[in-house]
């Protein structure tokens, strides 16, 4: 944690390189390290309590990038919005994978919900091809046309090891 933020992480490439399996690769190791018990299984996984994957291609329909999460969810998990999420998922090491941030029209809002999510305690990854993260200047800020507020930009350079770029640029 950065601070008051979890810094979100964007995993990045052209269309057709394996977004989406690396993210399916890496919600498996992470479910195994969590069913990790013994000494002699060893893990280099971090261990989380809750594991949440969201499908926003199912959910293109809506316009509402929050309902999109929600609905992108299992069914085990699926809610009409993040305060109901919230409610349901109580536990203390929480990460969200989210695939694809460039299918969605609301993409431009991917900030204000990290920033809901870390806000509640929970680590989001998003996926998002590299042309359109670019083209809609997802990872600018404010000042540049961006949706990251220009303070939080700030810090983020700051305690980023050379100060610029952001942490996913």
């Amino acid at each position: 944690r950065d601070g008051n933020i979890y810094p979100p992480f964007v995993i990045r490439a052209q269309s057709g390189f394996g977004k989406s399996i690396l993210l399916g690769k890496i919600v498996a190791e992470l479910i195994s390290a969590k069913h990790t018990t013994a000494e002699s299984e060893e893990t280099i996984w971090p261990k989380f309590d809750r594991i949440l994957f969201s499908q926003l291609k199912d959910s293109r329909s809506e316009y509402n990038l929050e309902k999109s999460i929600c609905k992108g969810l299992d069914l085990g998990h699926r809610c009409e919005n993040l305060d109901e999420l919230f409610e349901k998922v109580k536990a203390d090491n929480k990460i969200i994978f989210i695939d694809s941030l460039d299918e969605h029209e609301a993409k431009k809002n991917w900030w204000k919900m990290s920033r809901r999510f870390s806000d509640e305690g929970w680590i989001v990854v998003w996926a998002c091809r590299d042309p359109d993260w670019s083209h809609h200047k997802l990872g600018h800020d404010e000042t540049d046309g961006g949706p990251i507020p220009n303070d939080i930009a700030d810090d983020l350079r700051q305690s980023n090891t050379g100060g610029i770029p952001l942490p996913w640029d």
